[in-house]
């Protein structure tokens, strides 16, 4: 049986999956330079002009636009970094989510519902009514 820190039977660090979120990270990089580029250069230039000629309503459309593609652009940060960056690390070390979870799964006892019964009754509140106490005492 595999740790906790090893890969299943049968699957490798260097699997597909690691090739699969190196290629969208790429991909996630190439789309904030696009953004950078095409969208929060231009708007903060615009808005920097208007700004510049006191301009304030096209200021203000400037500054709205800058808010959109700065959203976007945070947005694909994050999900580089925390979701394609991190899970490429967690796979290429072996601490991958499906790794973790297909021992935890394997350890899972056979009855569970049992087990989800047996309370520490001391927690539990006063307002319950005495036969459904007893009846979970009883299992």
């Amino acid at each position: 049986m595999p740790g906790a820190s090893q890969a299943p039977q049968g699957q490798t660090a260097g699997s597909a999956r690691c090739g699969r979120l190196a290629a969208q990270l790429g991909l996630c990089a190439l789309a904030g330079l696009a953004l950078v580029a095409s969208a929060i250069a231009p708007a903060l230039a615009a808005t920097l002009a208007a700004l510049a000629a006191r301009d304030w309503p096209a200021a203000a459309a400037g500054f709205l636009r800058l808010i959109a593609a700065n959203l976007v652009g945070w947005l694909t940060l994050f999900y580089a970094v925390f979701e394609l960056g991190l899970g490429l690390a967690a796979e290429a070390t072996g601490f991958g989510d499906r790794a973790f979870y297909a021992v935890r799964a394997r350890r899972r006892p056979r009855n569970f519902r049992a087990l989800l019964l047996q309370a520490d009754l001391a927690a539990c509140p006063a307002s319950l009514p005495g036969a459904a106490m007893a009846a979970m005492r009883g299992l």
